[in-house]
């Protein structure tokens, strides 16, 4: 969690409807010997967003969502939100939104556990399902400064809990972090996941000394698969004030999109979208801002439980922002 999210005290959270409108494939044809492939791909966002939380004159926030898309239409989405605003910064909680678009009540579905390594904070939660439970990501550090952060993982059979943390071995009592970091900088965290073939792909944020970076990792899922997780590899620098990238996988035209926020809590914040053909090497696609509020930060874009997408999806894009940044 960085030390600006955990200052913020006022976040207006949106939600955006993005329609994929057409891709298209080009190679180069200069370099004959070596085509490189491009994609051409439209993007769209509403004209105007719903407000999903507003915290009016009161303390309060909501950020970083994970949102999946059931086969109904409807969602199951997570946020960060205030924790005990003590020595418990933030905790996870999830809402559901119906077929006909109407949101349900609020749940705390995960808090940090006392005296442990995730003691400090839940927050920046990335979802996908498999196999019966739905394993939530989720960036955490024991740091007093919000640096040092390294990621984890909880799994349960309902959508709203209860959830279970990875203890190193297998799941339920004290959490271990799935990514580790031993430098002094900021750390890992803001992860999503994409699942390819029997593979779960990890994407998630990387600060350390000389490096400000999208990294990848990936584990062979079973029942007990961080136990299995490798680096893969840097996929892409993060540009000056970017937000993390939410990956997700185009079945249509098999390839990855990420999804982030460019000059971030600024005055011309705008939609950062990315490609790859590998899901390893990301390059940049186009950039959105009309449509988009000013000082937005940490995304999340709706996707399958596998972390997959369709050019039939009317994809929701869901953001916070803060109208004067405080």
């Amino acid at each position: 969690m960085s030390q600006a999210i955990k200052n913020k005290r006022k976040a207006t959270t949106i939600l955006l409807i993005a329609l994929l409108l057409g891709c298209s494939f080009q190679s180069d044809e200069e370099n004959n010997q070596d085509e490189q492939e491009s994609i051409n791909i439209n993007i769209e966002l509403s004209e105007d967003g719903e407000c999903i939380y507003d915290p009016g004159n009161d303390y309060g926030y909501r950020y970083g969502p994970s949102m999946i898309i059931n086969d109904d239409g409807s969602i199951d989405a997570w946020f960060s939100r205030p924790g005990n605003n003590y020595d418990m910064w933030d905790y996870i909680s999830y809402r559901h939104m119906d077929e006909d678009g109407d949101w349900g009540e609020e749940e705390i579905v995960l808090r940090p556990t006392e005296g442990s390594l995730d003691g400090h904070s839940v927050c920046d939660p990335g979802v996908f399902y498999y196999d019966g439970y739905y394993y939530l990501g989720y960036t955490s550090t024991i740091n007093n400064e919000g640096l040092q952060n390294q990621i984890f993982v909880a799994r349960s059979t309902e959508p709203n809990g209860e959830y279970e943390k990875w203890n190193g071995s297998g799941w339920g009592g004290c959490p271990q972090p799935i990514i580790t970091y031993d430098g002094t900088y900021w750390g890992a965290g803001e992860i999503s996941f994409v699942i390819e073939g029997q593979e779960v792909l990890c994407y998630y944020s990387w600060k350390d000394e000389g490096e400000d970076s999208m990294r990848s990792s990936k584990a062979i899922l079973s029942e007990n698969w961080p136990v299995d997780i490798k680096f893969r590899c840097i996929t892409s620098s993060k540009e000056q004030y970017q937000c993390s990238n939410d990956v997700v996988y185009l079945e249509d035209y098999d390839v990855y999109l990420a999804f982030s926020i460019g000059n971030r809590m600024s005055s011309d914040s705008y939609l950062l979208v990315m490609y790859s053909l590998d899901g390893r090497e990301f390059e940049i696609l186009d950039e959105i801002a009309d449509s988009f509020e000013s000082n937005a930060h940490n995304l999340g874009i709706s996707k399958h439980k596998d972390g997959h997408i369709t050019l039939d999806d009317d994809l929701y894009i869901s953001y916070a922002y803060s109208a004067n940044n405080t």
